[in-house]
């Protein structure tokens, strides 16, 4: 007779013997949250064709596993509460869990500003003081990308909220969380699976994108291999430099961008500081040509000149006028002292090609630093240069390659961040995401209403998806301008229109127009549990909606705006009492900006003496709508608006 001793070694939420192994899928680990009042799966491996048992409170659940060893087993509901003890065996083996609790589990997805941390919020230092909640916890998805489905999460543990952890918590998502808990004393689990800078396209099943019109095509090219896939995102990105043509160019070809600016300056135009990631070469690794004219006054040409071109740790060949006036390798803050009649009087063509960078940290093409740092300086004069229309496109004929990161393909995310945690049941999701979307801004609302519907097959029907609208930043233009992010705004207003069980949070009012990433996340995590303890927990004290403009009408040169302001009358947020925000387009089609005031009936009125016919009115139409300062009596912002139909900055722009 042989004695079998096992040995139970803790490793990444699984325990290992002699005879094989026994495994739970995660997020079920240690100080796990599990959803109340719903039925629980718990799956894992084990040796095939063989029986495993899960024990919660003195209760024995039986499920057998398959050929492959997998095996499920669903709970009935329970109600909040705990501690419980979940065992699991297979006869030989046990894994035993304690700490477990029932409460109520959101998935907090999205890009950066949900991935942003309390570490990097306001206030961090005082928010961290009131962190002591050991019934609010968050396991961490880490980054991964896969071409096909994942089944299981390879690591990860919940975190309990204290003063020491809650540093690297998603910000937006503990806010939302400590707001519930304070008002419901129901356990709160988040589990985080977010990445910065990711399209919405990333976190969506190839299959769930068969069967949507504008994205069944790229589905049925979809072919799970890297080197396809970096073929055909070389294929896109030179289509967008290259004006739609499919010849790629070569370093002879390339060569040619040194004297001929033609070639360069019908190039897209770029703010020149930056990676060129987000620039339309995402992923690109190698090097890159930039240009612009300068105009150089009739006493500079004379004198000698330092070039000031950024950060890079590169070779950098500057030319001017076709004539080579730099070549070197550098780290840092990179200087050119140019000799004088380098420059001509009048127009010049600056062309830099930028090196595939040297420093092992830093892989994207492009320079970087503050916009002071570009410039020419002559004695005590300096011309700044980052103000100026920057061309740029990829060195194509150079030796490169395609870093495989989360925005290469589509469905990526899902397969290795989403796919492996849809048998873990939650209530509900929230999700902060789309400046990465803003270029394709006119079919956002379809991207998400697939993805919101497709995650809706793996975790029901009737699950709460509350999310975020774009905030405020970039510049602040006018409608003769347009702006992308505006119309990323309306997108996700119809998707938040159409869709049931969705709620859309505005944050006009609290962004950043000189940083993407705002550090108010308090209120972002707070308006988002306003909805949620509405919606799903019936309490009313906070009154969440917006303050909407429901139509317009128009009577020569005025707009009548029928709105609601939930809760009475409005507060306009200006020393002066002067509204601010609003614009009006005239007959020939031209945008003004608009006068505002309020009449007795709470309605607004729009006007401006230069405007005789208005025939669309706008509001918070901008990247970073700063002059918005309507507000309900609820304290929160006027929604962004507009009256027309007008062809959008985007259209026409696909995936």
């Amino acid at each position: 007779m042989i004695r079998f001793a096992v040995h139970i070694i803790l490793f990444l939420g699984m325990q290992m013997s002699v005879f094989g192994q026994l495994a739970v899928d995660l997020p079920m680990a240690e100080h796990a949250v599990l959803q109340r009042d719903k039925i629980i799966t718990l799956q894992g491996t084990t040796s095939a064709s063989s029986s495993v048992y899960v024990i919660i409170d003195d209760h024995r659940h039986e499920a057998s596993t398959d050929m492959n060893g997998k095996w499920a087993i669903s709970l009935p509901p329970k109600a909040a509460g705990g501690p419980h003890k979940v065992s699991i065996t297979n006869g030989r083996n046990v894994l035993t869990y304690i700490d477990i609790w029932y409460g109520d589990v959101w998935l907090a997805s999205g890009q950066s500003n949900m991935e942003w941390s309390v570490n990097q919020s306001a206030n961090a230092i005082v928010e961290k003081q009131d962190a002591e909640y050991p019934l609010i916890r968050e396991f961490y998805v880490d980054h991964e990308i896969a071409l096909s489905p994942v089944q299981r999460l390879t690591k990860g543990s919940w975190v309990k909220a204290n003063k020491e952890t809650v540093g690297k918590f998603s910000a937006v998502a503990f806010y939302f969380a400590r707001k519930i808990w304070k008002e419901t004393n129901i356990p709160i689990g988040i589990i985080h699976s977010s990445w910065g800078g990711s399209q919405a396209e990333s976190w969506i099943s190839i299959d769930a994108m068969k069967n949507a019109e504008h994205l069944k095509a790229y589905a049925a090219s979809y072919t799970p291999d890297w080197f396809t896939l970096d073929s055909q995102l070389e294929s896109k990105i030179a289509q967008r430099y290259l004006d739609g043509k499919n010849q790629i160019p070569t370093a002879d070809d390339e060569a040619k961008y040194i004297t001929d600016p033609n070639l360069m300056m019908t190039r897209p135009a770029t703010f020149p500081m930056g990676s060129w990631d987000w620039k339309g070469a995402s992923a690109f690794r190698g090097a890159g040509y930039m240009s612009t004219y300068v105009d150089i006054a009739p006493d500079l040409p004379n004198q000698p000149t330092e070039l000031s071109l950024g950060s890079c740790h590169c070779r950098l060949q500057v030319y001017v006028n076709g004539k080579e006036v730099a070549n070197e390798i550098g780290a840092g803050l990179r200087k050119f002292k140019l000799p004088p009649n380098t420059w001509a009087t009048g127009q010049n063509y600056l062309l830099i090609k930028i090196g595939a960078p040297l420093n092992e940290g830093w892989k994207e093409v492009g320079i970087h630093g503050k916009e002071s740092e570009l410039s020419i300086q002559a004695g005590e004069f300096t011309l700044p240069l980052a103000g100026l229309t920057w061309h740029h496109i990829p060195a194509f004929g150079d030796k490169h390659y395609y870093e495989h990161w989360m925005n290469n393909a589509g469905s990526i995310i899902y397969n290795a961040m989403i796919a492996p945690i849809c048998h873990y049941t939650i209530k509900g999701t929230i999700w902060y995401q789309g400046e990465s979307n803003a270029g394709r801004a006119s079919e956002y609302d379809k991207t998400m209403n697939l993805l919101i519907n497709s995650w809706r097959e793996k975790w029901g029907k009737e699950m709460p998806f509350y999310f975020v609208e774009l905030s405020s930043y970039g510049p602040r233009q006018n409608s003769n301008e347009g702006s992308a992010w505006a119309e990323l705004r309306e997108s996700q207003k119809k998707t938040d229109d159409l869709m049931p069980h969705t709620e859309r949070v505005t944050t006009i009012d609290i962004g950043n127009a000189g940083d993407i990433h705002p550090t108010n996340k308090q209120d972002v995590g707070y308006r988002l549990a306003a909805f949620a303890l509405r919606n799903d927990y019936g309490i009313n004290d906070i009154d969440p909606d917006f303050p909407t403009i429901e139509r317009a009408t128009f009577k020569k040169g005025k707009a009548l705006l029928v709105a609601k302001s939930y809760g009475g009358k409005w507060s306009v947020k200006d020393e002066n009492g002067e509204i601010r925000g609003f614009e009006l387009k005239d007959a020939n089609g031209k945008w003004h900006f608009g006068q505002a005031t309020i009449d007795k009936k709470q309605n607004i009125v729009v006007s401006n003496p230069l405007v005789s016919k208005t025939v669309a009115v706008r509001y918070a139409w901008a990247d970073a709508p700063t002059e918005a300062n309507l507000f309900g009596a609820n304290g929160l912002p006027l929604r962004p608006y507009r009256s027309d139909n007008d062809k959008s900055l985007t259209e026409g722009v696909k995936f």
